[in-house]
């Protein structure tokens, strides 16, 4: 960020942390859910964290590991175009031991 102060310039750097819930790949936001057998067999409705809220998402019966959801706007706002991007959930499923 660049600001100007009379004839003078004031540069101002940021470090953002980097998140252990979420990923970002330009406008789109990635995270992972860890799912039961159960609920992967059966379906059923979960609760995602998402960046400012959080999403219910609906998960079909026969799910498989590694499978991913795309929650459309629910990502980062566009800075040189409208729009949002994605949030896409990857499913991990746990098998019990």
């Amino acid at each position: 960020m660049r600001v100007q102060l009379g004839s003078s310039e004031v540069f101002v750097t940021f470090r953002v942390k980097t998140s252990e819930k979420f990923r970002r790949d330009k406008e789109d936001i990635h995270s992972e859910v860890n799912l039961s057998f159960v609920q992967a067999v059966l379906g059923g409705a979960i609760k995602v964290p998402g960046i400012h809220d959080d999403h219910v998402l609906q998960i079909p019966p026969g799910t498989q590991s590694h499978q991913r959801f795309r929650l459309i706007g629910k990502g980062i706002k566009r800075l040189h175009s409208p729009g949002t991007g994605d949030h896409y959930v990857h499913v991990k499923i746990k098998i019990p031991s």
